[in-house]
């Protein structure tokens, strides 16, 4: 069967991107990004990027990270399952929840069904444990086997979500470290940097280079009304607008 439910309901892997491992701030270190810039690789800092960062292009980013990771067949004792992921939402407020991922979940009913049965004490600690109402959590899911088996016969997405995650209990660490590894590998913050303020002062400094070639001085670049860049991003944008236009003027002396 196909069950449509999220990762609230199988928390195989979080997409929590507030106060998290995936928050912004967390994932991409304003140190490094400061680093960076010293070393040249950018021309803005970590104050820059806080300000200009990108949000609704880094949440699909995580989206797609989610897809290439988790979609596709999983098995954990004895239940293989065939997983597609959908789209992320956030909540209006994250004081009692956090970003989820839609899921679509395919499986045997039968076989979880007899897993269920199977482990029914074990089954039934874990649903008393963790779907237990109290004051502050109420529980949309049963917390007892007979219920939730009433509830599962009946197709409700609380008692999948329940089954599936005590069927992988044991693998939901590993999922969801991999997953964390995955995006921490491969999600860089210069892809959600909008750098339309740094491009338009560059290209202001090499247009002013090009204009002034022949009389060009360094010390001259201080007249340039620049907000973004400071002076030593200035000057290494100078240098290597002179030396790309020398280089090109050789490549012509030498045809």
């Amino acid at each position: 069967m196909k069950a449509k439910i999220n990762t609230n309901l199988f928390p195989i892997i979080s997409v929590g991107m507030y106060n998290s491992f995936l928050a912004p701030e967390n994932l991409f270190h304003s140190s490094q990004i400061d680093e960076d810039k010293e070393e040249g690789h950018i021309y803005y800092d970590s104050e820059y990027f806080d300000d200009n960062f990108n949000y609704d292009l880094y949440k699909e980013a995580v989206q797609q990270s989610a897809d290439y990771f988790l979609s596709g067949s999983h098995e954990a004792n004895g239940i293989e399952i065939e997983i597609k992921t959908g789209e992320i939402y956030s909540p209006r407020a994250y004081n009692f929840a956090t970003d989820n991922l839609d899921l679509e979940v395919k499986f045997s009913k039968t076989k979880v069904r007899k897993f269920a049965k199977d482990n029914s004490d074990e089954f039934n600690s874990f649903l008393k444990k963790h779907f237990t109402s109290y004051d502050g959590f109420h529980s949309n899911t049963a917390n007892n086997f007979t219920e939730w088996l009433e509830d599962f016969n009946n197709d409700s997405v609380q008692s999948i979500g329940a089954v599936l995650t005590f069927i992988f209990l044991d693998e939901l660490d590993d999922f969801d470290y991999g997953f964390k590894e995955y995006c921490h590998s491969e999600l860089f913050y210069s892809e959600f940097t909008d750098t339309t303020l740094i491009d338009t002062e560059q290209k202001i400094v090499e247009d002013y280079v090009c204009q002034t070639y022949q009389d060009f001085d360094l010390q001259s670049l201080e007249a340039l009304e620049l907000e973004y860049l400071d002076s030593e991003a200035v000057i290494k944008i100078a240098l290597l607008k002179i030396a790309e236009i020398e280089s090109q003027t050789l490549e012509l002396d030498l045809i």
